[in-house]
């Protein structure tokens, strides 16, 4: 028999299969599962009573045990045939030896152990982590992540499946491999949405291959979503994936200055240069170094929406309209945060920059989602709002 927790909950005997759906109690699943995960081990009840149900879950748990048991052996020997699947006595419950059984987490556990041996060649290497990264359809379900003895080994095998990933990243980034790397990231953010080092890698292994155009848009779909849908700013290693796609384009062999200067110049540029923000946060030192040097007027505005009562992303879509619309060739603009957009005015003092805000504020048409503006001087540190 073979129990699966592994994104979903499963039990088969390789001819019947049960989900949770099926089963219909999760009391009875958690103590399956707790009998399948220690089946080489005889419990003391008690122990079994204590890690299945928390305090406040039944007033009397040894009782509700001795039940459970119960329906588990009835619900066993009705599905999978008459077998003594169960050995209870006094004080304690155990899983019959003689009836095998084992669970995704053991495999799961000697994938990963034969995975850390020095012994493994490098193709050897590749099929065990393809194996426990196949196995790792996703996190445990809330009630066996909850269960006081699971609660670090889901943790762990979250942690060892995103080693795994990284691994065989590397693996088949040191062989020049970016297809698979490629498939391997699009499989693990199936399983985790929420986690940017696999967007990074995507972005990675599409500018491996030349794919610029892929690799910019995952790179803006993944910021934005990542920040819209669970507040996470875009982190380091995004960013560094990020900063390689910008650098596609000088590793091509450049014969002088002539083309040099032909491949970062813009066709025909108008309006404010919008850019993401790692590129802005780069340029926002340089203009901090030069304004220095040159003592040039220059401010720096954060635009944040308030009182955001929509659900969708039409205040910022609109803000953005409003930017772009009413600053100069020469100003930068980018989105920080899901609600909020910060403007370089390079060469402009407080009334210029007031007056940009305030173009800014009359082309800014929604009323369900007022805009605060405050303006920093980047010479003295003043700030105010507009």
């Amino acid at each position: 028999m073979y129990i699966k927790t592994f994104g979903n909950f499963q039990l088969t005997d390789g001819d019947v299969t049960f989900d949770q759906s099926d089963i219909n109690s999760i009391m009875m699943m958690k103590l399956l599962l707790f009998l399948a995960l220690h089946k080489n081990e005889t419990i003391p009840k008690e122990e079994i009573a204590s890690s299945i149900w928390n305090d406040d879950d039944t007033d009397n748990p040894m009782a509700a045990l001795r039940n459970m048991i119960y329906r588990l052996r009835s619900f066993l020997t009705t599905h999978f045939g008459e077998r003594d699947y169960l050995i209870s006595g006094r004080g304690f419950c155990k899983w019959n030896p003689e009836v095998e059984i084992t669970t995704d987490i053991d495999r799961f556990h000697e994938i990963i152990e034969k995975c850390q041996s020095e012994d493994v060649k490098e193709d050897e290497l590749i099929s065990l982590y393809k194996e426990a990264i196949d196995l790792y359809t996703g996190d445990m379900l809330p009630w066996i992540s909850d269960m006081s003895t699971l609660r670090n080994t889901s943790i762990l095998c979250h942690d060892n499946y995103v080693d795994a990933v990284e691994a065989l990243a590397q693996i088949y980034n040191a062989r020049g491999d970016y297809k698979a790397m490629e498939l391997l990231a699009g499989k693990a953010l199936k399983t985790d949405r929420t986690n940017d080092d696999f967007h990074a890698l995507l972005v990675r292994a599409y500018a491996k291959q030349g794919m610029r155009k892929e690799a910019m848009n995952h790179y803006k779909e993944a910021s934005e979503a990542l920040e819209r849908e669970f507040g996470i700013r875009a982190s380091d290693s995004l960013q560094r994936a990020f900063e390689d796609i910008t650098r596609m384009d000088s590793e091509d062999a450049i014969q002088n200055l002539e083309n040099i200067c032909e491949a970062m110049s813009e066709s025909d540029p108008e309006g404010a240069f919008f850019c993401e923000y790692p590129v802005f946060r780069s340029i926002f030192k340089l203009e901090s170094r030069r304004i220095k040097r040159l003592n040039l007027p220059e401010y720096l505005l954060l635009l944040s929406i308030e009182n955001k009562s929509r659900a969708d992303d039409t205040p910022a879509a609109e803000l953005e309209k409003a930017i772009i619309s009413t600053l100069r060739t020469g100003d930068i603009a980018t989105r920080c945060s899901s609600s909020q957009y910060m403007v370089l005015l390079p060469g402009c003092d407080f009334e210029s920059a007031c007056m940009v805000a305030e173009r800014m504020l009359e082309a800014y048409t929604l009323e369900d989602a007022k805009i605060n503006i405050k303006l920093e001087d980047l010479n003295t540190g003043f700030s105010e709002s507009a």
